[in-house]
Formats: structure tokens, sequence, C-alpha cells
């Protein structure tokens, strides 16, 4: 799967949370455990699972709302393709690289993108609340954290 996006353009990335409106300052809670990312036509849903030690992808038709749900909450997706790209011309931003450390799409450590632009994208499924995203400086730290 993760071979498909070689040579596609990165084109978003999108975190889902919720929001409660009836609230004086209404929020965005964001449910980490789930971040998708897109790659022009093909969309991939990252699941940090195993008490947030372990990565699951897979492709997905759309972003999907997982989490368990109250009556009064409003589901909510999130761009943060800002705040992750060093730029957002799409153009730079097709994939050069995938890999995989320590499994496979269905169980795995942790998990980076390349692009051609040479910014690095480490997922990292061991944040306290889910699946933290970074660059090359993210990938030491975890590689750190590990030893």
């Amino acid at each position: 799967m993760l071979s498909a996006i070689i040579g596609k353009k990165l084109t978003d990335i999108y975190t889902v949370g919720f929001i409660y409106p009836e609230e004086e300052k209404t929020e965005f809670t964001p449910d980490l455990r789930w971040i998708y990312f897109e790659f022009e036509d093909i969309l991939i849903e990252f699941e940090s699972f195993e008490q947030y030690s372990r990565l699951r992808m897979q492709r997905v038709l759309d972003v999907r709302y997982c989490f368990e749900q109250d009556e009064d909450m409003i589901k909510v997706k999130s761009s943060v393709r800002e705040f992750v790209l060093i730029s957002s011309l799409l153009a730079n931003n097709l994939v050069k690289e995938t890999v995989l450390i320590d499994g496979t799409e269905e169980n795995c450590a942790a998990a980076k993108i390349v692009l051609e632009n040479g910014q690095t994208i480490f997922i990292d499924p061991g944040f306290p609340y889910g699946i933290g995203v970074g660059g090359k400086e993210q990938e030491a730290y975890w590689c750190y954290a590990k030893t």
C-alpha cells in the first residue's frame, strides 16, 4: 500500500475530533489515536494502538470518526498541513520514500515519509494521547527514547 504513494503529492493531513457547541468557548478536541494523510487520490489512515506503542496503516475511502460520541458532540476534521509541511506548494511535496520501522503496515513501531524536497515526516504512535508527527528531530528523539 505505501509503495502506491511513491511519486504522489502529499496534498493534506487531517486530524479528527469533536466540539461541544453549547460551551461558552467552543474548543476543538482532537483524538490523536488517528491521523489521515491524503496523497492525491489515496487516503491513508494511521492508527495508534497497543497503548500508544504501535502504529497501524490502512487505505480508506474517507476520514472516519472511530471514537465514541456523546449526543451533543459534533464530529470535526481539521487540516494540519500548514503546521507539518515546510512548503504548502504541493508541487514540492512528492513522496520519494516510505519507511516502516520494526514491522509491517498492520503493526509497526513508527513510520516515516521522505519528500522530494528533503522533508522527513516522522509518524510516532508513542505520544501520551496518540500519534505525534514531526521531522528528523522527532525521529532522533524517538530513537533516543527507545534506548
